[in-house]
């Protein structure tokens, strides 16, 4: 299962490819009724506000552009392969494995939405004029910033 913030064109993601990319494991993986939309709106917004107080400290010539454009492409980084419940379904011949309990259709979107690939997507403007270090202390600024994030993974 893939999500994604943004539907975004090959040609964008290639002009972006050298700029960091996280993987965020997320807080409440694999439990139900965490929203993996309102995580990745935390975590987009989060970075825009850190991005604005760049700006504001920076003397940059950058200032006064508009980070609502900088979207993330997020990414499952997991993929569930083990049997799966489905109600109704009184067939044990599928795919269940010798020894494991097969768990419910509805938690393997939360299992492989629990830990998700996040890059970046920004205004080749933006990107030019950001330093790779800089993109990188902003990224770390924004997970010390979300209360959603476990952990994360340059």
């Amino acid at each position: 299962s893939e999500s994604t913030s943004t539907v975004e064109s090959s040609s964008v993601r290639d002009d972006v490819s050298s700029l960091p990319q996280w993987i965020i494991q997320w807080r409440g993986e694999g439990t139900e009724g965490y929203s993996t939309t309102l995580r990745q709106w935390e975590f987009t917004s989060a970075f825009r506000a850190e991005l604005k107080d760049y700006f504001a400290r920076s003397s940059s010539t950058i200032q006064n552009m508009s980070v609502d454009d900088v979207e993330f492409y997020f990414q499952d980084a997991l993929r569930y392969q083990g049997p799966v419940y489905r109600p109704g379904n009184n067939d044990d011949s599928d795919g269940i494995l010798e020894g494991v309990e097969p768990i419910p259709l509805s938690q393997v979107e939360s299992y492989e939405s629990a830990m998700q690939y996040a890059s970046l997507s920004p205004d080749p403007a933006l990107s030019c004029n950001i330093s790779q270090e800089e993109w990188t202390a902003l990224f770390k600024s924004t997970i010390e910033r979300c209360s959603l994030i476990r952990n994360a993974f340059q």
